[in-house]
């Protein structure tokens, strides 16, 4: 991630890194922990991570990991 882009996560209360979510609990600035959040605020029939499938969670954790150009350097 280029630097202008680290500077502007870490002001809005991130770790450096994006995506950053500022809400009313705080900076979230892990694309699960932002994705559980926005999945906690909607009808349970629309969620993402529905009870008892933690093959969702796997899923978002390895795309978290490898998905997109690494733009760090």
């Amino acid at each position: 991630m280029q630097g202008i882009h680290r500077l502007a996560a870490r002001r809005a209360g991130g770790n450096g890194t994006v995506p950053v979510l500022v809400c009313e609990e705080g900076a979230l600035g892990e694309s699960e922990a932002i994705l559980r959040y926005a999945d906690a605020r909607v009808p349970e029939e629309r969620r993402l991570f529905p009870a008892g499938a933690p093959e969702v969670a796997e899923l978002c954790r390895r795309l978290d990991a490898g998905l997109g150009p690494d733009g760090g350097g």
